[in-house]
């Protein structure tokens, strides 16, 4: 309908924008859409989903596509489409409601309102015919309109029974000591639920879950006869063998949906991309094992070459779809890749990946590893410092597989998946030295600060010199994060100025002394019946665990007290819900973990720039599974301007001395002697580690 151009045709949202041309008649979210409800009387269809979301399409082409359907929507509903990218606030919420009322949730999440907002209905995706023991979309229709009309009563009650239960899901203060028992419960529990044979958590479904294997490693140096290390290396080789990682282009897939990571849902997503690397370049710094690290910088690779701006801000995804369907980019048959490669180099990689003639995959092969012991023909390989090679064979298939009409793109870019990209941009940087990857980071984040500037404070996406408005809790703490990152790998102390400054930007805007909790929105949105706060970490941190890993190390770092005490305050109100579903925690474990176990706390004080990066190499030569690191690499410069030691007790009379650089590890605060060469430093760094048992 015109009205449905003219109003989606005005968003800034790929996902919005490709519903521009449906005949219905859709609404972005705002207040027009619920007066029309109100005027009218009738209820709302909210419809949410993302521009990757295979089935968000298929259901697009079924049903928002078909005229009858939406003549039937048009005459009885007023419908919102909603990206959940851009307000994951709006997605929180409903998502609660539609899993409260059905048991299960996911996307295209399809919910059925009140004029006033409140859900009494709701499902995910439904075809256009019943099928599978799903009713058809246009039943659902009219019986939700006939139970409107004609049961407004039992509406009500519905609705009000719903908002209830959003209002009560907020988790209470508690008084609980937290302790190393915790962690060993959710071990307990995480070993239960491990698939002993392929590795990760689920059956059939299983997503890649980086958080809870980040904090397995942890676990695993401080309990180093537990099985958790080998159960990250199990998950993590079978990860990098199977379908679920692109051997061709690079980059992860957004999960398995078989428990042998062979086929995947094909969308690729910068938050997988961003956080998959960081477990690969933590398992390699704790096993040496170096395929890891090859996966950690193929997969970044990818990012930098594939969902890069020319700004330096980083897409947030590529479709799972090519023309039509799912998966046809990624797949091949037997006889596509001997033309390519020739006949005796086909067949060699034919065997080596498992491929034949009638596929693994409606008749195509998904490129995997069959082979675990060994080494996947396509795996990219860290030649030295700046210099990532692939093979020959890749780069022919990539060439010929770049000829193919590709996957769309969703080119908004999310603070918050930017800012995770951008940090491990940097671990990489620190791990190889290649200063590339530092300043993709540094160019990406001072982007989003000259965004923030323009637009008067942080945002939450940014497309075509538009922003998408305010920023939400999430992409407050990962920046914090990312420029604590920057300033690891620069030892440049405006980064933790800045970080400092979005702290306290972000403790007004989200937290509550009244609760002492974070919310994950400013609250501003009147539209919406409750603030949303959702707690669980999924492949990404929850918004409140991601800030407060950011406020933790800053608490650390400047010695500030009430940080502090805000993070023990949260920790230990979810500290028995982390060990009963410890998979949905995995950002709070490491938090806990961090709090019960003494931190290495390290100071460099430099005045010459190169001299500082060699010490900062040496702490990233092995894994050291909690330390805090600042410096100051403008000693004499930033001494000229009054030092800015007032940042951090670490720097408090922390003299160069004899040379140009000094290096400290401390415990809370009480520094041992200063050292002044690379061979000392890298001694004291072993030694607090084998103190510290890990």
């Amino acid at each position: 309908m015109d009205g449905s151009k003219g109003r989606l045709a005005k968003e800034s949202s790929p996902y919005l924008l490709q519903h521009a041309f449906n005949p219905v008649d859709w609404f972005p979210w705002g207040h027009d859409a619920f007066t029309e409800a109100r005027q009218r009387n009738v209820p709302i269809i909210l419809s949410i989903g993302y521009s990757a979301c295979h089935w968000c399409h298929v259901m697009e082409r079924e049903s928002f596509e078909d005229q009858a359907i939406a003549e039937i929507m048009n005459k009885e509903f007023v419908s919102i489409k909603v990206d959940r990218e851009e307000r994951p606030d709006i997605d929180s919420v409903y998502m609660n409601a539609v899993q409260a009322m059905s048991g299960h949730g996911g996307w295209p999440l399809t919910v059925f309102l009140t004029p006033s907002g409140a859900p009494f209905f709701g499902g995910t995706y439904y075809p256009p015919v019943a099928r599978g023991g799903i009713p058809g979309f246009p039943e659902v229709l009219k019986a939700v309109a006939d139970g409107y009309k004609n049961r407004q009563d039992d509406v009500e009650k519905s609705s009000e029974h719903v908002l209830e239960h959003l209002k009560s899901q907020m988790p209470i203060e508690s008084d609980l000591e937290i302790s190393n028992d915790f962690m060993d419960m959710a071990f307990g529990n995480l070993m239960g639920s491990f698939d002993d044979h392929k590795g990760g958590f689920g059956n059939p479904i299983k997503f890649p879950q980086p958080l809870i294997l980040e904090w397995m490693l942890k676990f695993s140096a401080m309990n180093p006869k537990s099985q958790s290390l080998d159960m990250v290396q199990k998950t993590l080789n079978a990860m990098a063998n199977g379908g679920i990682y692109d051997h061709v282009g690079g980059g992860f897939h957004r999960y398995s949906t078989d428990r042998e990571w062979l086929v995947p849902h094909f969308e690729k997503m910068l938050y997988d991309n961003a956080l998959i690397p960081r477990v690969y370049l933590q398992a390699y710094l704790k096993t040496k094992n170096t395929d890891y690290l090859n996966v950690a910088l193929d997969t970044v690779e990818f990012v930098i070459t594939q969902l890069t701006s020319t700004e330096g801000l980083f897409f947030s995804s590529i479709d799972a779809d090519s023309e039509g369907e799912e998966g046809t980019y990624y797949t091949w048959s037997q006889e596509e890749l001997i033309s390519i490669l020739g006949e005796e180099e086909g067949h060699s990689i034919s065997t080596q990946t498992g491929m034949t003639r009638r596929g693994n995959f409606e008749g195509k092969n998904i490129i995997h590893n069959p082979h675990p012991g060994n080494k996947s023909p396509f795996l990219g390989t860290f030649v030295k410092k700046g210099l990532y090679e692939y093979p020959e064979s890749r780069i022919k298939l990539l060439d010929y597989r770049n000829e193919r009409p590709s996957p769309e793109k969703d080119d908004k870019c999310i603070v918050a998946w930017n800012c995770l990209m951008s940090a491990t941009l940097v671990d990489c940087y620190l791990v190889t030295g290649t200063e590339k990857y530092l300043n993709k980071a540094k160019q990406n984040i001072k982007a989003i600060l000259n965004i923030k500037d323009e637009f008067g404070s942080l945002f939450r996406s940014y497309k075509d010199g538009k922003c998408s408005g305010q920023g939400f809790l999430e992409d407050y703490g990962t920046l914090i994060m990312a420029c604590i990152k920057i300033h690891q790998a620069t030892l440049d102390l405006e980064w933790i100025r800045l970080a400092c400054c979005i702290a306290e930007e972000m403790k007004e805007f989200f937290w509550d002394p009244e609760e002492n909790r974070f919310y994950d929105s400013q609250g501003k949105d009147e539209l919406l019946l409750v603030r949303p706060r959702d707690i669980h970490d999924g492949v990404m941190p929850s918004p409140a665990s991601g800030a407060l890993e950011a406020l933790n190390v800053l608490s650390m770092l400047t010695d500030n007290k009430e940080y502090k005490d805000m993070v023990i305050c949260e920790v230990r109100g979810v500290c028995d819900l982390v060990t009963k579903n410890p998979v949905s925690f995995g950002k709070w474990l490491s938090l806990m973990t961090d709090l019960v176990t003494e931190t290495i706390e390290i100071a460099i004080v430099s005045d010459n720039k190169e001299e500082a990066r060699e010490f900062v190499n040496i702490i990233f030569e092995e894994y050291i599974p909690n330390f805090v690191l600042i410096g100051n690499c403008k000693y004499k410069e930033t001494e000229d301007r009054g030092n800015g030691w007032d940042l951090s007790p670490l720097l408090d009379d922390r003299p160069l001395g004899q040379g140009s650089i000094s290096g400290f590890l401390c415990r809370n605060y009480s520094c041992e002697l200063p050292v002044y060469s690379k061979a000392d430093f890298r001694e004291i760094v072993k030694l607090n580690k084998s103190m510290l048992g890990i």
